[in-house]
């Protein structure tokens, strides 16, 4: 039997958010990878991808980290998925700007990547995102935005660095984000679809050639509701207390 909502519930459904607290800094991460900087902070599990959080008074850090196989495909750009970030007004409905990896932009892929090893760093520069219909695409990317892929040792994360004045943050302390990632290039699926299957064929033998009509074990596109709960500097908190 499915899962029947009432409509209170399913509008409450539809508003959810998963809250990420971020963690207060006194050094900016450098965007490299290197996981010391993002040690203090919180780390939020997601569908193929775990979130980090830092900020301080200038700016919001937010980091990806790949869980997965889907996760290490995305972030490396290995199926050519577009990854934007949106950020909203404190009203949660209306997008005020985004920013795009075009991962789509390195046009077809090499041989199949081996994602359970460290796999090349994309090279792609971030772009303003488009929303087509629901709010204008922004004419530039906001001052003091820095986008960047990275390792992880052998994992790929992505870090971005935003300045705090571009944002739209609700009550003083709370950013609205939508993180969502575009279908797998299509031209892509076709070549993984072409491609010899791994396994057995239905006879028992190895080696059969996967055809059009073949179902290929893709990641669908990827949509996180998240709120940044922002971090006050310690000493503040601690005069409050």
């Amino acid at each position: 039997m499915g899962l029947v909502l009432s409509a209170g519930e399913a509008r409450a459904f539809l508003w959810w958010r998963d809250s990420v607290r971020s963690h207060w800094t006194d050094k900016p991460p450098a965007l490299s990878g290197e996981d010391a900087a993002w040690s203090g902070a919180e780390e939020i599990e997601e569908p193929q991808l775990d979130v980090r959080v830092l900020n301080d008074g200038e700016a919001v850090y937010v980091r990806l980290i790949a869980d997965g196989m889907d996760g290490r495909a995305l972030l490396a750009g290995a199926y050519r998925q577009d990854v934007t970030l949106w950020f909203l007004n404190p009203d949660g409905k209306a997008k005020a700007w985004g920013v795009t990896i075009p991962f789509s932009a390195l046009g077809p892929s090499p041989s199949p990547l081996r994602l359970n090893e460290a796999p090349p760093v994309p090279d792609v520069e971030p772009q303003p995102a488009s929303a087509g219909t629901d709010a204008a695409p922004a004419a530039a990317l906001p001052p003091g935005l820095r986008v960047r892929s990275a390792l992880s040792g052998k994992t790929p994360v992505l870090e971005a660095a935003i300045a705090l004045r571009s944002l739209k943050i609700k009550d003083g302390k709370e950013i609205l984000l939508d993180l969502v990632s575009s279908p797998v290039n299509p031209d892509i699926r076709r070549q993984l679809q072409a491609r010899p299957k791994a396994g057995r064929r239905r006879g028992g033998r190895r080696g059969e050639t996967a055809g059009p009509e073949s179902e290929v074990d893709l990641p669908s596109p990827l949509h996180l509701r998240l709120s940044i709960r922002l971090a006050g500097r310690p000493e503040a908190a601690k005069m409050v207390q």
